[in-house]
């Protein structure tokens, strides 16, 4: 049976979209709540629960990029907690991706077509020569 929007919203909340949570929570298998979320306002409930979790988990990844200053009479005499390389770095290569940022290897081919379709017989060719190569 399923249970009311409300209180299966409320549930997916507190659980920030995790499933099991949530299965755990009204006493069920998860195959149970999957059930549940082929009807489409408790799927767009999941959604909206795990878009809100994401939400917070950026604003938590901003706190560790930019870090937690020690301010006393106005100045910076430290931090707190010091920005994280590590999550700048991911950050980075994962938002900034589209703006060049992160980790990838530029390949060029100058313009020629690197795509190729192997017959059969081309591939037997090319297998026997690896073959007598290695």
């Amino acid at each position: 049976m399923t249970p009311p929007l409300e209180r299966f919203q409320e549930a997916m909340d507190k659980a920030g979209g995790n499933v099991s949570a949530v299965a755990r929570a009204f006493g069920v298998r998860r195959c149970t709540v999957y059930e549940w979320l082929k009807i489409p306002e408790y799927k767009q409930v999941l959604d909206d629960a795990r878009g809100s979790f994401l939400d917070e988990a950026l604003t938590s990844a901003r706190i560790l990029v930019r870090g937690i200053p020690d301010i006393q009479n106005g100045k910076q005499v430290g931090w707190i907690t010091p920005p994280d390389s590590g999550m700048t770095r991911y950050i980075l290569g994962t938002l900034g991706r589209n703006e060049g940022f992160g980790e990838h290897i530029d390949v060029t081919t100058k313009g020629e077509n690197i795509t190729r379709v192997m017959t059969p017989e081309d591939a037997r060719s090319y297998l026997a020569k690896l073959e007598e190569e290695y």
